[in-house]
Order: structure tokens, then C-alpha cells, then sequence
């Protein structure tokens, strides 16, 4: 495979996990009215199944904002007692699986007692009393007529302030605009991703952020490195022993230092999303220091992460956010003190809790890990790793 052929390949896939971040900042914008964002594709494929749509759906920074999720695909004629039972039947088993979540099989017993002891005839009204006091997030894939959408949406609470959202999917225009319910001049349109011809269409009232590096690079780093942790699996031993070491239940650092390029953000992103060193903190976030460096975005992007969903959405002190929780904190990409020095002032030294910081000089890495067990230095790949290495890159491409 060409070089050319292999940069093309990673720019699309770079794209295609822009539009997924896009689609994310609009189902999870800070407004607790329920909104409707409609997906209008031109795409030959079906629209709902367009990876974009389905990643953002099931990332768990989305899913686990709501106390009900559910992916409805419509079928014909339309039936709103067999959709209300759809919906119903998809919350029930979405919150028997999430077992070992405080709530939610109490969620799920009622959902089925509502199905159990309502009549047909009150199946509406029994659904929109049991979603009023819930923030829901609903999937509505290949809706063909606005006369659907009409009967679907008095399924639905008006006056549900929880935060909720409907995403409509549909390959009508006339719908896209429609469903929304907003004037002309209310109504925004955004095109999210070329290569499938994918426009979003939502109210006025979202204001995407002008942020658009927020853990870019971080979320990058998750999804298209995909964890090819290649000739690296003694320093990740080496590293989850330092993380989850019993002599170190203070607070501390751990510096990873290396080149560029050699393989330490496809590292830390592997440590930390292992099962080992996630289930030892109440808090997690990694993010990756942007530049120009700008505190304020950075700090903007950690409380997103931190907060959780039962907290309140207005919270901006990331001190208060942490205070008496053990966290971990990847500091991806630090470039020198000054912006070790700007982020530090906010992270409160609980006890067990860790950071780990990636950067590419001695110096700075030294002068976040005050202990020199603390730190280490990634060496190179030997030649039979990185030939592997390389291989399995290009299949994947």
C-alpha cells in the first residue's frame, strides 16, 4: 500500500471521528430543555447504520448521561403502541445489563411493571408519566414522513427538563427541517461529514463551541491508535505497578518521557483503559495538552470529564469537582513548566490519586515527578517489534 493510499485512509478516518466528536458536543450541550436533532443523509447505505451515528450512541461518555437510552429503527405502517413498547422493552434491557449500577435495575423492574399491568389504551400516557422525571436519549432511525414524526413526538413529555435528547435520522430534507419545530431563522444547519453527505440539522438555542481542539487529539489518540501496543507490554507491566504501587497512597506523579513519534501516547492510552487501573479510581480523564496552550480550554475539557452526571452542569471548579476523590489524570503532550505549573494549581494532592504526565524533555519530566522511581524513559522499538509494528499498521489501513 502506497504512502499516499495510507495518509488518505488515516485523513478520512480523522474526519469520520471529527463529525462523531460534533455529534457528541450536540447531544451532550449543557441545556436542560428537551432538544431534537435531526440527521439528514444522502448516503445509499442505511443512514442509522453509519458508524458515526452508532460510535456516538454508544460511547459511554454520551450513554451514561441518561437514565433511558433506546435505537429505534421505524417500520411500516407505523404503530405508536408497538414503538412505545420498543422503546420500553429497549430501556428494560439496557438498564439490566448496566448490573452493578446503583438505580438502575430498579429502572429496569419498573419498565416492566408498566408494560405488565397498562392497557393498550393508556400505554401513552403511562409512557410519558414514567419519562418526565428522566433525561432519555432517543434514537429514531428512518423516519420517511413528517406525518410519522407528528404521531411519534406526543409520545414524549413537553415539558421534560432533564436534558434530554431525540435524534432523528432520516433521508428526507423536508423531515430534517421539520422536526425540529423551529423558525426559519431558528434553525441551524451544520454538515458533519462529507464523505457520506451527513448535514445535522438543531435549534438555534445549541451553540457548538468554538473550542474545536478539545481532546481532539485525546479522543484521537483513543480511537485511531487502537491500542496497537506492539514490543511495549514490560513497560506496561513496569508503569501499572508504579500506578498501583500500596507504598504509594499519597498523591503522585509518574513522568513518561521519549522522542516523538516513538510510542508513548498509544502507552498511557492503553494503560488507561485496562480494567486493572480503571477500577481503582472514582475519577477518570485524560486529555491532551493543545496548542497554543490555553488553560482555560484545557481546564474546560478536565471538568467535562470529572463531572459527573448526577452533578450539577454549572460546576467550573475542578478543585471542588475532585475534592475527596481519588483520580487519575493523563497529561498527554506537556511541553514545558509553565503549563505544568498552570494545570497543577487546580489538582488537589488526595491520597492514592495519580497523574500521569507524557512529554518529550528530560527536564520537564523530572520537574513534574520529584522522585526519580517515578520516572520513565521510553526507549525505542527493537527491529523485529517495530517490523511488526509496521505490519500491523498497514493492515489495518
Amino acid at each position: 500500500m502506497s504512502s499516499a493510499t495510507m495518509s488518505a485512509a488515516y485523513d478520512a478516518r480523522l474526519r469520520r471521528h471529527q463529525a462523531k466528536m460534533d455529534l457528541g458536543e450536540l447531544i451532550n450541550y449543557k441545556d436542560n430543555a428537551l432538544q431534537v436533532i435531526a440527521l439528514w443523509g444522502t448516503s445509499s447505505t442505511d443512514l442509522g447504520e453509519i458508524s458515526i451515528i452508532k460510535s456516538a450512541y454508544e460511547d459511554p461518555m454520551i450513554h451514561n448521561n441518561f437514565d433511558c437510552c433506546a435505537w429505534i429503527t421505524l417500520m411500516c405502517p407505523f404503530s405508536q403502541t408497538d414503538f412505545i413498547r420498543s422503546i420500553v422493552r429497549q430501556i428494560c434491557v439496557n438498564s439490566l445489563q448496566k448490573t452493578g449500577e446503583e438505580g438502575k435495575t430498579t429502572i429496569g423492574a419498573q419498565v416492566l411493571k408498566m408494560m405488565a399491568t397498562t392497557k393498550e389504551d393508556g400505554l401513552a400516557c403511562e409512557f410519558k408519566r414514567y419519562l418526565n422525571d428522566k433525561s432519555y436519549l432517543i434514537v429514531l432511525n428512518d423516519i420517511h414522513k413528517i406525518e410519522e414524526w407528528d404521531c411519534i413526538k406526543t409520545c414524549f413529555p413537553n415539558n421534560n427538563n432533564k436534558g434530554s435528547r431525540i435524534i432523528v435520522c432520516t433521508e428526507q430534507v423536508e423531515v430534517a427541517c421539520l422536526c425540529i419545530g423551529a423558525e426559519d431563522e431558528a434553525l441551524v444547519h451544520k454538515k458533519l461529514f462529507a464523505d457520506e453527505s451527513l448535514y445535522a440539522f438543531y435549534s438555534k438555542v445549541i451553540r457548538l463551541s468554538t473550542h474545536k481542539n478539545i481532546l481532539t487529539r485525546t479522543e484521537t489518540m483513543t480511537t485511531l491508535e487502537e491500542s496497537c501496543l506492539i514490543g511495549r507490554g514490560n513497560e506496561e507491566v513496569e508503569i501499572i505497578k508504579l500506578i498501583s504501587n500500596k507504598d504509594l497512597q499519597h498523591f503522585h506523579v509518574i513522568s513518561l518521557w521519549g522522542m516523538g513519534g516513538i510510542g508513548k501516547t498509544t502507552l498511557v492510552t492503553d494503560i488507561y483503559q485496562s480494567q486493572e487501573i480503571s477500577s481503582m479510581f472514582d475519577k477518570r480523564a485524560c486529555v491532551t495538552v493543545m496548542r497554543p496552550f490555553n488553560s482555560a480550554t484545557l481546564l474546560e475539557s478536565l471538568i467535562m470529564q470529572f463531572r459527573d452526571k448526577n452533578e450539577d452542569k454549572n460546576e467550573t471548579d475542578l478543585r471542588k469537582c475532585l475534592e475527596g476523590k481519588r483520580y487519575l489524570l493523563v497529561l498527554d503532550d506537556l511541553w514545558s513548566r509553565v503549563e505544568w505549573d498552570a494545570i497543577k494549581e487546580y489538582l488537589p494532592e488526595t491520597a492514592a490519586s495519580c497523574v500521569i504526565v507524557t512529554t518529550r524533555e528530560e527536564n520537564i519530566a523530572k520537574q513534574c515527578s520529584r522522585n526519580k522511581r517515578n520516572i520513565y524513559r521510553l526507549n525505542h522499538l527493537g527491529p523485529n517489534d517495530a517490523c511488526a509494528l509496521f505490519t500491523k499498521k498497514v493492515q489495518m489501513e
